[in-house]
């Protein structure tokens, strides 16, 4: 099994990272118009095609990774290349539809990941086109499986989760920046509240997914009669704090909504 890799910047080259850990370096090749990117990707030991026809001659999955305003030019390009490939496309705001006007395939994985897929632990969503049968679909898991969780989605929710968690972690990082603040103004330097910070939000949540925890059971767990912590979240509750970051996702969505 090869993956051609079309596009190797930030989300492509973090996307060809984690696949190759399932297939091997030596099944990745990778095609890119910045000849810098391209040495990036000799430099990690993908291979190189010469032109866009070969990568795709070449591959049987084909990961498509291109900015919104290339894809157009990009797929119509391949278009003829297609048969019998798997075709998946990170291209945000590209619905299904465009891409089999673009391509005459069905053959196609719709999917919306966030930065954390950098480190293996990224959110992403998955459309599965028309042409999808359980054999592309367990490839396509195969081969992602050390990208980060992966969720099927109807498209109509693309937008939501776009908001939710490909903007997520700005929002995350966000609270954990507020912690940060509020650690040296009670006295810490600002690298050690980082620090802190960093390691409770990542602690909490790790503490959540393993022993299967939802916000209020952690709340109950830290929480002691008349104490701290219920004094910190009944300040958070009156101050509005969950009701803000439902706003603040469905802000969000607006704005994916008014620019796709």
């Amino acid at each position: 099994m090869r993956v051609g890799v079309i596009g190797f910047g930030n989300m492509g080259g973090a996307l060809a990272d984690c696949i190759s850990c399932v297939l091997g370096n030596e099944n990745i090749i990778v095609y890119d118009i910045s000849g810098e990117k391209m040495n990036l990707a000799l430099d990690k030991g993908y291979g190189s095609a010469s032109d866009i026809y070969f990568l795709c001659n070449a591959s049987d999955v084909i990961l498509v990774a291109v900015k919104p305003q290339d894809s157009e030019k990009v797929l119509k390009e391949i278009s003829e290349k297609l048969e019998g490939k798997l075709i998946i496309s990170t291209v945000a705001g590209l619905e299904l539809k465009r891409i089999y006007e673009y391509t005459n395939t069905r053959k196609v994985i719709r999917i919306m990941p966030n930065i954390n897929v950098s480190v293996g632990k990224g959110t992403i969503a998955y459309v599965c086109g028309d042409g999808i049968r359980e054999k592309e679909e367990k490839i396509f898991l195969d081969i992602m499986r050390d990208c980060g969780f992966l969720i099927k989605i109807k498209e109509s929710m693309m937008n939501a989760f776009t908001a939710l968690c490909g903007s997520g972690p700005a929002f995350v990082a966000e609270f954990i920046k507020g912690l940060a603040l509020a650690g040296l103004r009670e006295g810490f330097d600002y690298k050690t509240s980082l620090e802190l910070a960093i390691n409770l939000v990542e602690g909490t949540a790790v503490t959540m997914l393993k022993k299967k925890y939802k916000p209020e059971d952690i709340i109950s767990l830290v929480s002691s009669p008349a104490g701290t912590t219920i004094e910190g979240v009944r300040y958070l509750q009156e101050k509005g704090f969950a009701g803000t970051v439902i706003n603040c996702v469905r802000e969000a969505k607006k704005r994916a909504e008014e620019i796709l």
